[in-house]
């Protein structure tokens, strides 16, 4: 179906940028509460492939320094930016009338 058929899955936050040498990385937070990108459990790619864990470490700017649990190098860390991470709608609270998801939009 086409048209107004809500997704499935939520998109939380962006993958930016790498940070240091032991893996971490830059997420531009979608959330209300920039910290709360690692709350919701494990996040997946687009396609909904690759799952993973994150593990918040803590602001640098607008941005949310995270560990992904099994990236352990800058070079493996640099390979995932540009991901966006998603999360199953059935996770969040349901919207108020006058509240939307950037997805809905």
């Amino acid at each position: 179906m086409v048209g107004n058929k809500k997704s499935n899955r939520i998109c939380i936050g962006r993958i930016v940028g790498v940070h240091g040498v032991k893996g971490l990385v830059r997420i531009n937070s979608y959330t209300e509460e920039p910290m709360d990108v690692a709350a919701y459990g494990s996040v997946t790619d687009e396609d909904g492939e690759r799952m993973f864990e994150l593990e918040v470490q803590r602001m640098v700017k607008t941005q949310v320094l995270t560990r992904i649990i099994g990236v352990t190098d800058r070079d493996a860390a640099e390979a995932l930016r540009g991901m966006n991470l998603f999360i199953s709608r059935d996770v969040l609270l349901p919207t108020s009338d006058n509240e939307f998801y950037r997805e809905d939009l």
